[in-house]
């Protein structure tokens, strides 16, 4: 053997090197193969992306590709200024607060100088001393250390926002409650200290503000449901607290309801306050119920819509998820009405408004919420059932039948002379007695002679001078009731 390896040791070489190179083909050839199978998969799903492409309209050819990016450029440039309808004025007031908000230990850069205060930093410091803190003493005790030695300017910045942020809502704001206002469209979490005390202050300060926004112009306030707008009708912090156990999440979803609340209900008073009259040059003019103001269109004979245009009534607002008395009985369902649907980017509170007074009025109520998004409150009317609180149909049918049944009548009277001592007849109801009681004094004959001289003095008008001629008998545009449903929009 060893004589046969000595004598063929160049053939033995020769063997091991064309075994050697057999290998490394055999590898390279492997690794070929399975790049040459992944190229063809790949080709085989870019045909069928091809394919799928080429069945679109307008299909992606060289030719439509600058069409495509212009529209595509376009859409993008669209739903930017969109955006914007959706971005809360209140944010970009908050994000000025806190820029102006002068530390008393700034961050420095590299080179010594002062870094500007962002709205991240701040959220950040503010979560971590509030999170500092285990009991609601310690917290207040942190924030107030926060307020008076982080800040050199603080109390000057609270002053100088508090006036531009009341024009902004309709919450009874105070120097105390502003700043966490304004934190909240930041991301900071309104929590009213954790406390179901601060919630029901909150809730009983909001009521009575938009009860004085309503009562101030004189609105007929005819339902209880006026009193929490769906929540408890008299909420205690006891029922907060069994019924909202996590003030983080919960608290601030009731603070942005009743933001909504406070808005619909200041468009609705707004639609009251407003007329409309044409100009000498017959540009539309909105001016401000004032006496002064209609005595001079009246004087000057210039026309305009008539002061029973508007709203007069309020029936009740909530989120229709947790409408009735189950909501009460069933704390999941008012709280899942608080947090909203959430679709896509954006979360959509739910709600219902019923309202009263002419059509002309609640179509204006309708384009005032139509036309809010300009103010950056998306609301998209979904449903209006409108109702006739005047049947003129039903009183054509009784005017009827009292001439046939006198004793019907009497019993009609009666009842209407009581009616009109309510809502928009009020203290009729005493004129009507006072006059039944005078004819009553009066000789029966000399009762009917006087009926028979104003028949005979009205058959000599002209049938469009007479009492009447003209008056909507059926589907009264003066008294209408709508229960308008409506959902309100707002980014995640």
């Amino acid at each position: 053997m060893n004589r046969f390896t000595r004598n063929n040791l160049l053939l033995i070489v020769i063997i091991a090197c064309s075994c050697v190179a057999a290998i490394i083909l055999l590898v390279f050839s492997v690794i070929r193969y399975i790049g040459m199978t992944n190229c063809m998969a790949e080709i085989e799903k870019i045909k069928k992306q091809v394919e799928e492409l080429s069945r679109k309209n307008p299909s992606p050819h060289v030719v439509n590709r600058k069409p495509i990016e212009a529209n595509t450029l376009l859409y993008t440039q669209v739903a930017d200024k969109l955006a914007f309808y959706f971005t809360s004025p209140m944010k970009n007031l908050a994000e000025e607060f806190i820029k102006g908000l002068v530390p008393v230990n700034p961050e420095k850069d590299d080179s010594g100088k002062a870094l500007p205060l962002t709205v991240e930093k701040f959220r950040k410091d503010y979560e971590e001393m509030w999170n500092k803190g285990q009991s609601y003493v310690d917290k207040q005790y942190n924030y107030n250390n926060f307020k008076e030695q982080a800040f050199k300017n603080w109390t000057s910045q609270v002053r100088k926002y508090l006036p531009l942020a009341q024009q902004l809502t309709t919450e009874p704001l105070t120097v105390d409650s502003l700043p966490e206002v304004l934190f909240s469209y930041v991301g900071i979490p309104r929590v009213m200290g954790e406390q179901p005390d601060n919630m029901v202050k909150y809730m009983k300060n909001y009521q009575t503000a938009l009860v004085r926004v309503m009562t101030s112009i004189k609105f007929n306030i005819v339902n209880s449901r006026i009193d929490w707008f769906g929540f408890d009708p008299d909420p205690t912090a006891a029922g907060i607290a069994a019924k909202f156990n996590s003030p983080r999440d919960h608290y601030p979803q009731i603070a942005r309801v009743w933001d909504i609340y406070g808005d619909v209900i200041k468009r609705m008073a707004d639609c009251r306050k407003m007329i409309t009259y044409k100009d000498k040059s017959g540009k539309k003019v909105d001016v401000a119920h004032t006496k002064e103001v209609i005595d001079r269109l009246e004087l000057e004979k210039i026309p305009f819509t008539t002061y029973d245009d508007r709203i007069e009534s309020f029936y009740g607002l909530e989120l229709r998820a947790a409408m009735g008395s189950s909501s009460q009985n069933n704390p999941d369902a008012l709280r899942n009405a608080l947090s909203g649907n959430e679709e896509g980017p954006f979360r959509i509170y739910r709600m219902r408004i019923s309202v009263g007074g002419s059509m002309a009025g609640i179509r204006t109520f309708i384009k005032a919420l139509d036309a809010a998004y300009r103010e950056k409150h998306v609301y998209v009317v979904k449903s209006i059932a409108l109702y006739a609180e005047r049947d003129g149909a039903f009183e054509i049918f009784r005017s009827r039948e009292e001439q046939m049944n006198p004793d019907a009548a009497k019993k009609n009277q009666s009842a209407q002379s009581g009616f009109q001592g309510r809502g928009r007849g009020r203290g009729r109801g005493r004129v009507a007695e006072s006059d039944s009681s005078a004819q009553s004094k009066i000789d029966p004959a000399q009762l009917e002679e006087m009926k028979r001289r104003n028949e005979e003095a009205l058959k000599k008008l002209k049938f469009f001078e007479r009492p009447g001629y003209g008056d909507i008998l059926i589907g009264d545009d003066k008294t209408s009731k709508a229960v308008i449903d409506f959902d309100c929009y707002e980014l995640k």
